[in-house]
């Protein structure tokens, strides 16, 4: 089984500490065919290439 585990984070190009649990939390969000958690419901998902590294941006949607 391959796991992915989050190294880190970066907001507006500013380093954050990645939360213990993180990798965790958002594991199941990467199974197919599983409907999304709640929490999950509030974050937009994008999927892009960096500097030759796969990285997911959640950026959080906005309450209006």
């Amino acid at each position: 089984m391959n796991v992915i585990k989050i190294v880190s984070i970066s907001i507006d190009s500013h380093s954050v500490t990645v939360p213990v649990g993180l990798s965790e939390l958002l594991a199941g969000t990467w199974v197919k065919n599983r409907k999304p958690s709640d929490v999950m419901k509030e974050y937009d998902r994008q999927v892009i290439q960096r500097d030759g590294q796969i990285v997911t941006r959640l950026t959080k949607r906005n309450k209006n």
